[in-house]
């Protein structure tokens, strides 16, 4: 795998992962607000936003578990690569 590829192909994992995240994190703090506002210190305030909130979190999150697992599957990839020829 060429260093292109293998960044391009984390890259793209860390993309997927926010947009994932951040979709899950919407429909949690669109249909189940009171998740947010029971972990949070404010969030019964009327400015407290659970989807804002919910958009937040899961798309930092979802960028963490992608690139992750970006790296391990390039990882994998690359010695697979390495070990057959």
């Amino acid at each position: 795998m060429s260093l292109l590829k293998g960044f391009s192909a984390i890259i793209m994992s860390g993309i997927l992962g926010a947009a994932t995240g951040g979709g899950i994190g919407y429909a949690i703090g669109r249909f189940l607000p009171g998740a947010y506002r029971g972990m949070f210190h404010g969030g019964l305030e009327a400015e407290f936003n659970p989807i804002h909130v919910g958009v937040a979190l899961g798309g930092v999150q979802g960028l963490i578990a992608g690139l992750v697992i970006g790296v391990i599957v390039v990882t994998l990839v690359t010695w697979y690569e390495t070990r057959r020829g």
